[in-house]
Parts: C-alpha cells; sequence; structure tokens
C-alpha cells in the first residue's frame, strides 16, 4: 500500500499496477492510522502488509 497525501494504492502479490486505488482519503484526528475493513459476519486474513508513505 502507498499512501500520498489523501491518495491510496493496493498493490497486491507483486503486481505493478494497483489493484484498488482511493483518491478520498479521509483525514481528521486520527491522521497517521490505518484501518482494514472487511465486512460484518466475514474472516479476513491479512499477511506481509507493508505500508508506504511517498
Amino acid at each position: 500500500m502507498e499512501v500520498d497525501g489523501v491518495k491510496a494504492r493496493l498493490f497486491v502479490h507483486g503486481n505493478a499496477q494497483p489493484t484498488l486505488v482511493v483518491n478520498d482519503l479521509k483525514q481528521g484526528a486520527f491522521q497517521g492510522q490505518i484501518g482494514f475493513w472487511i465486512g460484518p459476519g466475514t474472516i479476513g486474513h491479512f499477511r506481509n502488509v507493508k505500508v508506504t508513505k511517498k
């Protein structure tokens, strides 16, 4: 995941192109934090998560 201001790009399995692009991250009192939400009643597994700031 690359974060640049209010934009974020998520890369999966080392792909050169991002799988997900978010152009309007919500900032405010919690600047500098990232949360992963998978939905109610579901299970998510994360491994080797790397976050970089440009």
